[in-house]
């Protein structure tokens, strides 16, 4: 991928995690609050954002 196709991809991201679409969980173990999105999310995220980059 092309430099603004990954912050396309991104962005699209931050904007699914931001309304909610898309949930985080809490990484245990770590010094400082470490947030990441579950698999199943993930995929929903990348498919909804493969359509938006065709």
């Amino acid at each position: 991928m092309s430099f603004f196709e990954d912050l396309k991809k991104d962005l699209l991201e931050a904007i699914e995690i931001e309304s909610g679409t898309v949930s985080l969980e809490e990484c245990k173990g770590m010094p400082a609050k470490t947030y990441y999105v579950a698999d199943e999310h993930k995929r929903m995220a990348q498919k909804c954002q493969n359509k938006e980059l065709e």
